[in-house]
């Protein structure tokens, strides 16, 4: 166990269309932005079946250190972040998302 963590910091979900009981369900994630301690992710959720969009997901999480009396932000390990900069260099060859889930992204200071 490392003591670190992801904490949500901010999520917006879209429900678009119903699933029902037995329905199979793809889920495709693509990391939007990062920096050396948040992640930007975004989600489409599909049924495979008939190529139905059911519900949009976007998140900002903050990498935390939950070792010793208080937990902090963190920067991520060298191995995660480079992992994070292929993923967002992968999805930024796809196309952009055509809804999102809401106006949501990283600010940078």
């Amino acid at each position: 166990r490392t003591g670190r963590t992801l904490y949500n910091l901010e999520n917006h979900v879209r429900f678009l269309k119903e699933a029902h009981q037995g329905d199979a369900l793809a889920v495709a994630m693509r990391v939007l932005d990062h920096d050396a301690k948040r992640v930007h992710l975004f989600a489409e959720v599909t049924r495979p079946r008939d190529g139905a969009l059911l519900a949009l997901n976007e998140a900002v999480l903050l990498h935390v250190d939950q070792r010793g009396e208080r937990v902090r932000a963190a920067e991520m390990p060298e191995a995660t972040a480079a992992w994070l900069a292929r993923a967002k260099a992968s999805a930024a060859r796809l196309p952009a998302p055509a809804m999102r889930a809401g106006p949501l992204g990283l600010v940078r200071r």
